[in-house]
């Protein structure tokens, strides 16, 4: 049945079947639909074609359906023709005779949008790394005119509808330009709490990923990322370099609480959750690419390293427990699902790959491990800053050495750099042109599939409508609070008015700190009178505290000193208060070692990016919270030697840990 919509500000001679109700769907001679567009009984659909006024673009009429003129020459091209598959139309695409190799390169990076003002293209600006990682930047308008068409947006600060505004204005262009093919931005992970880039309130917000694990219900995880899919669609971001894939198996790395955690069966469930969810089941139309990263899993950091701590650190994973399939069972799981896109991990495979070189310029990793043993045939596309400082393996190689190298490893498109290598090497005849095709082919098919070429306009006026509604607010909230896990209560919990008078001075008073976020009082849930901001008469302190882990050289998992609250907490004990019940929060990045102050605690609990709201909730059992419900995703080691005795490819594997991986108590 063909399908109608109404397209907000396009006129009717700029859509497909005004006025026309008649049904024209139709089977492909060979039975078989490969269009992106059929529906359960494999008849095409007429999709909708959204049309600019004042692009130069019209709409043609073959076999009685309707197609977009995208490069105007009056006649349905191939990659015109939306009854084709994707890779077919990118296929035909790639070699219109207007295809400049210029532009295609300009197709072969994926930089960063920033946004400016109300969502002006005009003033919002296009920045990627150049050789040597130096910051180059130029309008949106001039990118766009270059070729660059794939771009990561940073817009959880952004109100939604400047988003659909700008993410329209840079289709307009796009659809004005003479092939007219569209952009597509996407982001990196930025709905959780605790990540600045999105705490303005105008997009859901979830515990982190390990939140995730320690909940251990893929319909959660499912839901989570229905919600992202929902409001991406609804600003016309596409996509998202996410999930993690990787698993935390050294203590230390301190990317860990973006991942699902150490096991690989846990992590490929919540991976395969995001991937359907985000990419709606494989109704891509319909949904937003998933990227894949780090592959093949990025966990394994000697002496828990990463790259972004600086130079010289994060080249090398190890695999002295010999784990390293292991860590690829999530990343298959994820190609199963039919994840659009991956991108590859920056550091070295030591033991794995023969050429010792940084994974997306490996030809062992990209094409004899992820596309001929594990079967992925989708998009290959880079980490940022793979040029430069990121360059493992290669570093006395000249940047069209690096093109060239990128390219025959099978990898597609850089990231946050300059895709001018490419064309440094067409020029210096390192690779031909037929090579560029192939990559910018495989770049375009995930375009194609994403229905943009018909029709890539979202509405501006509903935008915010779609974005952190009521369900959501509730469905990350309670996220939030199933994440929280209580590992030790010295009968102190649940507290209430009811709670007794520790100290016995006739009064029930509660002292907290670190409790800012949205919550500025416990009035909500005990009465104000039993607040106090001195703990030498306080019954009980709530500390919220902060684990170990930075991107920094020094990733050790013990506190140097302890957190100021905490120990503030301890002294007024030591001083004369000794009945004070202190009770610590700790949002935890990397698992802490605790063991030297545990017994201090008479409670003890980790979350992995709750709201006050949340913690209080779970604290004073207020709100329909019924009891504590996750679980250790990884284990909490007693101690670094234990730390660094224990593998860091395999999970779970330090000696005598404070607290195994699975533990979680209820009141």
């Amino acid at each position: 049945m063909k399908k109608i919509l109404v397209l907000v500000g396009l006129s009717c001679a700029f859509f497909f079947g005004c006025g026309d109700d008649g049904d024209d769907s139709k089977k492909v001679d060979d039975d078989t639909c490969v269009s992106v567009y059929c529906d359960e009984s494999g008849l095409l659909e007429q999709p909708a074609i959204g049309v600019r006024d004042g692009s130069g673009k019209t709409v043609i009429t073959v076999d009685g359906y309707q197609f977009k003129d995208s490069n105007g020459n009056g006649s349905l091209d191939a990659y015109e023709d939306w009854r084709l598959s994707p890779f077919e139309r990118a296929k035909a695409l790639v070699v219109q005779e207007e295809f400049t190799v210029e532009q295609k390169v300009g197709m072969m990076d994926s930089a960063l949008g920033i946004l400016m003002g109300d969502g002006d293209i005009d003033s919002s600006m296009y920045v990627y790394f150049t050789e040597g990682k130096t910051i180059g930047h130029m309008t949106f308008p001039e990118a766009l005119a270059l070729g660059k068409r794939y771009f990561m947006s940073a817009f959880g600060g952004t109100k939604p509808e400047s988003v659909a505004k700008f993410m329209n204005g840079i289709q307009a262009f796009c659809e004005a330009q003479p092939m007219g093919i569209p952009a597509v931005g996407w982001s990196d992970p930025n709905s959780f709490h605790s990540s600045a880039v999105n705490e303005g309130g105008n997009y859901s917000i979830w515990p982190r990923p390990l939140g995730f694990a320690a909940i251990n219900d893929v319909s959660v995880t499912r839901a989570y990322a229905d919600a992202l899919r929902q409001e991406y669609l609804a600003v016309g971001v596409r996509g998202q370099l996410g999930p993690m894939a990787d698993l935390f198996t050294d203590p230390r790395w301190p990317r860990g609480n973006d991942t699902f955690g150490a096991s690989a069966h846990v992590v490929a469930n919540n991976v395969e959750a995001v991937v359907k969810g985000f990419q709606n089941d494989g109704d891509l139309v319909n949904g937003i690419i998933s990227v894949i990263k780090h592959f093949p899993g990025h966990g394994a950091m000697k002496n828990g390293e990463d790259p972004h701590m600086g130079t010289g650190y994060g080249q090398w994973l190890d695999y002295p427990g010999d784990n390293f399939y292991y860590h690829t069972i999530p990343f298959q799981r994820a190609f199963e699902a039919g994840a659009a896109a991956v991108m590859p991990c920056y550091s070295v495979f030591a033991g794995v790959d023969p050429e010792l070189v940084g994974s997306g310029y490996s030809e062992y990793i990209i094409t004899d491990l992820l596309k001929e043993q594990m079967g992925f045939s989708g998009m290959v596309t880079g980490d940022w800053g793979v040029t430069g400082k990121f360059a493992f393996g290669l570093e006395s190689f000249t940047i069209a050495e690096k093109g060239e190298k990128w390219l025959t490893a099978g990898s597609h498109q850089f990231g946050y750099d300059d895709s001018q290598a490419f064309l440094a090497a067409y020029q210096e005849g390192l690779v031909d042109e037929e090579q560029i095709n192939q990559a910018v082919a495989k770049i375009l098919e995930v375009t194609f599939k994403l229905g943009v070429f018909e029709n890539p306009y979202v509405d501006e006026a509903t935008a915010v409508d779609k974005c952190y509604t009521n369900e959501m607010k509730e469905a990350a909230l309670n996220a939030m609070r199933d994440s929280m896990v209580l590992l030790k209560n010295s009968d102190v919990l649940p507290l209430s008015t009811g709670s007794s008078d520790q100290n016995s001075d006739g009064s029930l008073l509660v002292y907290y700190d670190g409790i800012d976020d949205g919550v500025a009082a416990l009035g909500d849930y005990i009465p104000a009178a039993n607040v106090t901001t001195d703990l030498s008469v306080a019954d009980y302190a709530i500390i919220r505290i902060q684990s170990t882990g930075e991107l920094s050289p020094n990733n050790s998992l013990e506190y140097v000193t302890l957190p100021d609250s905490l120990q503030d907490a301890i002294d007024a004990r030591n001083a004369g208060n000794s009945e004070l019940k202190l009770i610590v929060v700790m949002y935890m990045k990397n698992p802490t070692i605790v063991e030297d102050f545990l017994d201090e605690m008479d409670a003890f609990i980790v979350e992995f990016g709750s709201k006050d709201e949340a913690v209080l909730d779970g604290l004073f059992r207020a709100n329909g919270f019924e009891n504590f419900k996750g679980t250790l995703p990884v284990e909490i080691p007693s101690s670094m030697e234990a730390v660094e005795k224990q593998y860091c490819d395999v999970p779970n594997d330090s000696d005598d840990p404070t607290f195994r991986v699975g533990v979680g108590l209820t009141y």
